[in-house]
């Protein structure tokens, strides 16, 4: 808690005042250029450190988890209207697919729920170039399986197997242009335990594409 709030108080601070600075400041091209940089650092910045906290309090037993009845579908639009202006940017295509799910009323913490989503669909978007992104739904009578496949990059079977790890990225062309804190999936992975789901990658190989599934178990 002490570490969370020493953190992130004056990392808000920088963001709100670059926010500032480039939306009432009369800023010529170059300025602007610099403080938008100084907003988009520490936000990367931010985003790390709250993943960092969050693999913490996961493993310390601290996350808390909110139970309440919720329907998943509203949740996921919203996260994939979230991340709408990151599709725009590649020219990629980001797309649900329902056509197999009643949205069905759970016990879900909301929260945490949109966390994974963003996650996964964040990680598809960032591995791919050309393409996009499609998120289907299925169910069955205890369990909501949600895939999320792309057309990027491709993993090969023995790195697959290391990207659950904390602190790992598996190293090719791609992370040279996207860098991070390999912690996206292994968090997915433990916030989904706390769920009553599981996580977990499938793709044929480099080149072919990723498919990554978020299985929720309906019953204990």
């Amino acid at each position: 808690s002490n570490m969370s709030h020493e953190l992130r108080t004056p990392l808000n601070a920088i963001i709100g005042f670059s926010q500032y600075l480039i939306n009432y400041e009369d800023l010529n091209e170059d300025q602007l250029e610099t403080v938008g940089n100084i907003e988009s650092s520490a936000q990367y910045l931010l985003g790390m450190i709250n993943e960092i906290l969050d693999i913490a309090k996961i493993e310390a037993g601290k996350m808390d988890v909110h139970l309440e009845k919720i329907h998943l579908l509203p949740l996921i639009s919203e996260a994939c209207t979230m991340l709408q202006p990151l599709t725009q940017e590649k020219n990629l295509f980001l797309e649900i697919d329902h056509t197999d799910f009643s949205d069905p009323e759970i016990e879900m913490d909301s929260k945490l729920f949109k966390q994974i989503i963003v996650n996964m669909l964040s990680n598809a978007i960032k591995f791919t170039e050309q393409g996009g992104v499609t998120l289907r739904l299925a169910q069955t009578s205890d369990t909501i399986l949600i895939s999320i496949k792309d057309t990027g990059l491709g993993i090969n079977a023995e790195d697959l197997k290391k990207l659950f790890s904390d602190f790992t990225q598996v190293k090719n062309v791609m992370q040279k242009k996207h860098k991070g804190t390999g912690l996206g999936l292994s968090l997915s992975r433990k916030l989904a335990e706390l769920l009553n789901g599981r996580v977990w990658l499938e793709s044929e190989g480099e080149g072919k594409g990723t498919t990554a599934f978020f299985q929720i178990y309906l019953t204990k």
